[in-house]
Order: structure tokens, then sequence, then C-alpha cells
């Protein structure tokens, strides 16, 4: 799985204890040099960007999501040269799958989020003075606009090249909640930004830590998307695209973080027990 390297060049070399070179370190334990790069490169800017230059919150959100994507593209890189950043982009690209993982993403998800919603005292939006056309337009629209940030920004790195390498090391189900957890966490200092805070419950923190878990119990559905289709990462983008629209569109503010937990708590759950915790994990289909 890891690429080991019994040559380093001078030119990466940066002494550490022990002789070893930064580099060197970063290939022994790719998976601990990816999290501490995204994390790092995230929060940097959400530190530079807003913190310190006071550019628009929406802009430095966006940019900010950039940070596992990059980190990813520079551990393949690391590990494997051009052609693992090719290899880790090339999953973008897989749209060939059976139609059913289209419907999932697309009516299966905000299906799940609308029943949440109906089971939850007036969570669901209802359709008032809107048509049931109006509101499937609003989803779409949305989901259009919101795939052009965190899913296509984070998922490359997230699922694209932690996921693998976690899966092959610890079985599917021990690496959906270990990067679920580091995922959830990834977010916190978005809270310092008071308009994302706002928008994502507040800094109460009963809303806070509703907001952590329903990110951790989003990880076991996105996993098996990812597995089921051979690693796509299309699909996986448009799935947390559709759970970001099916909260935003079905579903009244004030409830979405306890609509996303039941929802998507309540699927994982299951796909956890009828799976038996593979999630579709196949490892001699490993892809890392």
């Amino acid at each position: 799985m890891n690429a080991h390297v019994s040559h380093v060049p001078v030119s990466d070399r940066r002494s550490l204890p022990g002789g070893a070179s930064l580099t060197a370190l970063m290939r022994r334990r790719p998976i601990i040099a990816f999290f501490a790069l995204a994390y790092g490169i995230s929060w940097a800017m959400l530190l530079v960007l807003y913190g310190l230059l006071g550019l628009p919150a929406a802009l430095v959100i966006l940019l900010q999501t950039l940070g596992p994507t990059l980190a990813a593209l520079v551990m393949a890189g690391l590990l494997e040269g051009p052609a693992g950043r090719r290899r880790l982009l090339a999953r973008v690209r897989i749209w060939r799958v059976a139609r059913r993982w289209y419907a999932f993403a697309l009516v299966g998800i905000p299906a799940v989020c609308v029943l949440a919603a109906l089971a939850l005292p007036g969570a669901f939006v209802g359709l008032g003075d809107a048509s049931a056309v109006k509101l499937v337009i609003e989803f779409l629209v949305f989901m259009a606009v919101g795939f052009f940030s965190g899913p296509l920004f984070e998922e490359p790195g997230w699922r694209g090249f932690a996921l693998p390498r976690l899966q092959a090391q610890t079985g599917a189900l021990r690496a959906t909640l270990v990067l679920g957890a580091l995922w959830s966490a990834w977010h916190l200092p978005q809270y310092l930004v008071p308009e994302w805070a706002d928008e994502n419950g507040g800094l109460d923190p009963t809303l806070v830590a509703t907001f952590l878990v329903m990110v951790i119990a989003i990880a076991p559905v996105m996993t098996w998307v990812f597995n089921r289709t051979k690693g796509s990462l299309l699909l996986v983008m448009l799935a947390h695209a559709s759970i970001n629209a099916s909260l935003a569109v079905f579903v009244v503010a004030s409830s979405a973080l306890n609509v996303g937990l039941l929802a998507l708590g309540a699927l994982s759950v299951l796909l956890i027990v009828v799976t038996r915790g593979r999630l579709g994990y196949v490892p001699s289909e490993d892809l890392a």
C-alpha cells in the first residue's frame, strides 16, 4: 500500500531528529501526513483570509474547503509522482455506474430526509403556496450550485485519498468512523465565522455537538456509495451535494440538524447492519 522510497533527493531533505527527512517521514506515514496537511491548509486559510485579511466569509469558506484536496494532491504526488495525482483525479470522472446510484443520490437521499422531517413535528417545510415542482427545482438548483464547494473541493481528499488507505489498514467500518470523526472535527474552526455558524445552528454547545455527530453519521453512507460504485468520486460528490440540498430545501432551518442526524443516522445504521459492517468494501478491489 504505502510507497517505500529508498533514495530521497538531497534537495528534498530537511533535518529532523535521527537524520530522517520530512518527505521520507511523510511517505512512511501518509495518512497522518494527509490529515496534518488537510487541517493545516484549511485552518491556516481561515486564519489568514478571514481573521487577518477580512475577506468575505463566503469566499473564505469556499477556499478553505480546498484543504483536503490540496493535501491529497501533495501526498499522491509524494507517494507516486504525477501518475498518483492523475489517478486520484481520474476518480472524479468515473460516471459509468448503474443508474440506481444516480437515483439514490438524486431521489433516495431527499426521500430519506423528507421522511425524517415528517417524523419530527414542524420540521418539514410543507408546500404552502409553493408546488412540489417548485421545491424540486429549488432542490436541483441548490444542489448544482452547492456541488461546486464542499462536495467538489473536499471529497478527493476525504474519500479519494484517505478512505481507501484507511480501509486497507483497518477495514471499512473502523476506517469510516475514524474518517468521520476527523472530517467532523475539521469543521470546528468554521464556527469562528459568524455567517457560517448562523447557517449551521449557531454556537449553542448542544447544536454544535449535534452538527458534529451528524457529520459522523453521514460517513457510512458516503463509504457505501464510494465502495459500491468502484470508487466514483462523482457519485460521492452528488450524494454529498444532495444531503446539503435536501436539508436546505425540504427542511425548516431550525430543524435541519436534527433531521439530518435522524435521517442519515438511521440510514447509516441500516447499512452497517445489512452489510455487516463491510459497507460494500472488497479488499481485493482496493483502489488505494
